[in-house]
This record gives structure tokens, sequence and C-alpha cells, in this order.
């Protein structure tokens, strides 16, 4: 009996085997009301993928006596078919919450987000494939038309192995910035927003307290094949309002079938394929989810299968500066990329913020560029 999805407590819903992505947790009530005499299996397979790949423990009661069960009995746990989407998706709609998400009304913004698996010139700076005139919200243009060109299928040849094979998010594939979006925003925020505005696809900006939904909308990778991705949202938490078949449209009657009472809430979601191949290539599948924005900071969104993250499956959603606190302890910070003792003394000064509760943030500062070394971790894909 699953009670809880990522802590967060669900309607008891009985179930013989459940779906779980990368991330993702479960809580399970399990009564223990079998033959005692016995041992039993219990086991995990892979699943959206062909190649099977498995996992077992027994469970065992004090009493038996009849030994290790049968590879037999093993063999008949009856998990679904690794290729049984619709198992999924049943079974993730069927999850029944215990909140409601805002209502409709109330949605500030809806922020599509199309994953792909495309090749890049990220040797020469290309980050972005999308057509000329993408809409970040406009799913069908960033797709692009038939025919065009212009299609995440078209951007699949690696011309002598000249492009990389990268996982994108709006046609974009993700560069790590030199300085730590956090510290850019807070510390150089001019700069950071004049670097957001020109990575719209992938910097996208919310308001504290306001309602945001995110659709996440599947695609067929280069091979044809549509997968299954866990996607993560730090800093919070979202309603699941759905997942559903096909391609995101934002049609009256796709709002209409979302979830708006005693939704499940997680904060690792996951987007479930139509079908292993898809031909011709379109959307294959659409995860909504809602959440409020009541956490000031810069976040990561990012596909939890940690080599699709790596190479470029992510975005970043962020507050204005001025909705971030500055930490009371400057010891906390890190100066790292361009960020400089300079910027920090500024920020704090501004706000006349002290480290050490006494109102003299110059001290602090001051210690923080003559103290020990500090480290900055600088990734590339």
């Amino acid at each position: 009996t699953v009670v809880a999805t990522d802590s967060y407590p669900v309607e008891p819903i009985v179930v013989d085997s459940i779906d779980l992505h990368s991330g993702q947790r479960v809580d399970v009530a399990v009564t223990m009301d079998g033959e005692s005499d016995r041992a039993y299996w219990i086991g995990i397979r892979t699943r959206s993928r062909a190649g099977d790949r498995f996992g077992a423990a027994i469970i065992r009661y004090e009493s038996n006596t009849v030994g290790e069960p049968s590879n037999v009995a093993f063999d008949a746990l009856g998990q679904p078919a690794w290729d049984d989407y619709d198992f999924t998706r049943d079974q993730q709609n069927a999850f029944v919450g215990t909140t409601n998400p805002p209502g409709n009304d109330l949605v500030a913004q809806r922020f599509l987000m199309l994953h792909t698996q495309e090749r890049f010139d990220t040797d020469n700076g290309v980050r972005f494939n999308g057509p000329a005139d993408a809409d970040v919200s406009d799913m069908q243009s960033m797709i692009g038309a038939e025919g065009s060109g212009e299609r995440p299928e078209d951007h699949c040849d690696s011309n002598d192995d000249a492009l990389k094979l990268r996982w994108a998010m709006n046609r974009a594939t993700f560069a790590m910035p030199n300085t730590p979006s956090l510290l850019h925003n807070v510390f150089r925020t001019e700069s950071f927003e004049e670097y957001a505005a020109a990575n719209p696809f992938s910097y996208m900006k919310i308001e504290k307290n306001k309602v945001y939904d995110i659709v996440l909308q599947n695609y067929p990778a280069c091979n044809g094949v549509c997968e299954t991705h866990p996607i993560h949202l730090h800093g919070h938490s979202m309603w699941e309002l759905g997942f559903f078949q096909g391609e995101w449209t934002g049609s009256q009657a796709q709002i209409d079938a979302l979830c708006t009472e005693n939704c499940p809430v997680r904060d690792t979601t996951f987007l479930i394929a139509d079908a292993t191949s898809i031909d011709p290539r379109q959307g294959c599948g659409y995860t909504v989810v809602r959440f409020v924005a009541d956490s000031p900071g810069v976040w990561p969104i990012h596909c939890h299968q940690s080599w699709h993250f790596v190479i470029g499956k992510m975005g970043i959603m962020y507050y204005d500066a001025a909705e971030i606190e500055l930490p009371l302890n400057m010891s906390d910070l890190t100066m790292c990329g361009e960020v400089t003792v300079a910027d920090i003394y500024e920020k704090y000064n501004a706000c006349n913020c002290s480290s050490d509760g006494t109102g003299d943030s110059a001290d602090g500062v001051r210690a923080l560029g003559t103290g020990a070394a500090l480290w900055c971790l600088i990734v590339t894909a």
C-alpha cells in the first residue's frame, strides 16, 4: 500500500508493483499476512528499456522452515512488461494527494520545457538549435515546422563527429557558467540579468508567491526512441496535474484535463513515453506540474539521470535579486568566477547588513577577502 510520494502523503493505494524513477521515493506499508513458514521474493527491474536488469532480496519470516524461495516464484512476480507505458501513466495518474493546488485562474505563467536529444557545434559555441523565430511560450514554434530542416531530428547527423550529441531543454543544451548563478544574480545583478536575457530558453524568471505551471514535453531521441526522464526542480515541491499522451498545444481541452483537486505532490516528477518508437517524429507524451514560488534563490530544473544532466538537459528558474536574502554570516560565502570582494562589500553596505550583528559589514568583507583559500568548481559539458 503506497501512502506517500516523495514524503508527501497520498490516499492509500494498493499496488502489486510501483514505478519509480531516479530521485523519486515512496512510502509503502506492507501487511505481513503470508504463510509464515515461507520466504518471499521482493524484486526490482528496469523498465522503458529492453535490457533486462534486475535486483532481488528475500523477505523471510522468523518461523520459515522451507528455506529459499524458488526462481520460479521470482519469475512469477508479475511485473509489467518493459514497454508497458500505459501501466506507468495510469499508475501515476491514479495517485490522489491530500491538498489542492491553486486554481487555474491564479497561474501567473505557464512555462514550456521541450526535452530533446540533438547534436550541437559546441566547439564553436553553438548551444541552441531551434528556429530563429522560436518562442519559448509556443511549443510548436520550438519544435519547428515539418520540412523546415530545423526540427530536432534534423540535427542528429554527427558531421563526421564534428557535432556533439547532447540533451537539451527548449532546444538549448545548457552551458555551466564560470560564475555560479546564485552569486552572479545576488552580487552582480545587472550582469546576470543581461546573461539571462541572452539565454531565454534556459533562464526563466519567477516572482515570489506567484503560481506557475511547467509543461514538460517529451520528444524522440536521435535514434527515434521516446525515453522516460525524471525531472527535478530544486528548492520547491510540485503538484502533479497529470501525465498525458501526445503533444502539448495549450488547447482548452488540455487545460480542462488538468488535476484541480487532491493532486499528488512530489519534488521529482517524470516524463512518460507514448511508445518506444515514434514515426513520424512528434511530441510523445507530456507532464504538467504546478508550484508556488515560495523559495527565493536561483534553482536548477534538470533531468535526474546524471549523464543527461551533465550533457545539457537543464534550465534555471530564478528570482529577482531583491527577493533573495543575504546570509548574515559572510564567512558562509564563497567567491567564485567574476564575483569579487568589492562586489560583496558594495551589496552589504547597500543593505546595511552585518555579518556579526553589529552593523559593521566592512570587517566581515575584509575577513572574507583575506581568509583561507576559497575554492570554486566549474563544470563544463
